[in-house]
């Protein structure tokens, strides 16, 4: 992953889509670091945790409250599924499925 000014990748483990996630923080910053990214100062390992759900992490809940999944029933169904970002000015986009995240990253440091 190429660094680029302003844009910093949270990540949040979760077990809840077949329990396919490393069980412990340890193990999946482990991970993590081994994909390259451990010591890159813009990605950021959240504690493992749920993302649906009312136990969800608070971001996650914002994240969905702020661009109404709730309510449209897009909750992720698969790990990689759910995207979110946040723009330079706090406006929340989610990512359609299949949608190029590169590309809204840049319209978002284009404005």
């Amino acid at each position: 992953m190429a660094a680029k000014d302003g844009v910093d990748l949270l990540l949040f483990p979760c077990g809840q889509f077949g329990n396919q996630e490393l069980k412990t923080d340890v193990e999946i910053k482990k991970f993590v670091a081994k994909q390259g990214l451990g010591d890159k100062p813009n990605v950021h390992v959240i504690t493992k945790g749920d993302v649906i759900g009312g136990k969800a992490h608070p971001a996650w809940k914002l994240f969905y409250e702020e661009t109404n999944s709730f309510e449209s029933h897009q909750q992720p169904s698969w790990n990689f599924q759910g995207k979110f970002i946040i723009g330079k000015t706090g406006e929340v986009r989610r990512v359609p499925r299949g949608g190029n995240v590169a590309q809204i990253i840049d319209e978002l440091l284009a404005q």
